[in-house]
């Protein structure tokens, strides 16, 4: 079994470029447990961005991984709300 998915967003570290056409789109946000984390690797002087599973994933698991920092407050999902 693989312990990584590799993603290709367009030959692009921003995945804003083309994102209706990329597989980034279907990865979500978490930040208490990510079963996967981003990396940058160079291959040929490209700069690709990948995802590495953090541990087996099955059919079905969502991929969710940690966005980072919310230094701008452009994450309202991550603010709790209390009723």
């Amino acid at each position: 079994m693989c312990n990584y998915l590799l993603l290709w967003l367009c030959n692009s570290v921003d995945a804003t470029v083309g994102y209706e056409h990329t597989m980034a789109r279907l990865c979500n946000d978490e930040i208490k447990h990510p079963n996967s984390v981003m990396k940058k690797v160079v291959d040929d002087g490209r700069v690709y961005l990948c995802l590495f599973a953090l541990r087996d994933l099955t059919a079905g698991d969502e991929v969710r991984y940690d966005y980072g920092p919310d230094k701008h407050g452009s994450m309202p999902w991550r603010k709790v709300s209390v009723l």
